[in-house]
């Protein structure tokens, strides 16, 4: 699992989920919140990969999404 912080768009939460579906991935669970509108976002996303190899890849690809600040691993 993850927590994307990044700033508040629109279409946000669409990219992020476009980058799932591309990759073939299934999101087991997301949750997304909004510090004051406008401004910051964090969304949380549970997912399984393969390997540390693999989410590192991943990690690298969605900070690439337009507005993502930084990404950090959970545990969940």
């Amino acid at each position: 699992a993850i927590n994307v912080y990044a700033h508040n768009r629109t279409g946000l939460m669409a990219d992020i989920s476009q980058f799932f579906k591309e990759k073939k991935i299934d999101m087991s669970s997301v949750n997304s919140r909004i510090n004051k509108p406008g401004t910051k976002a964090t969304v949380f996303v549970s997912f399984d990969v393969k390997s540390m190899e693999e989410l590192s890849h991943l990690i690298e690809k969605i900070r690439q999404i337009d507005g993502v600040i930084d990404i950090e691993r959970t545990r969940g």
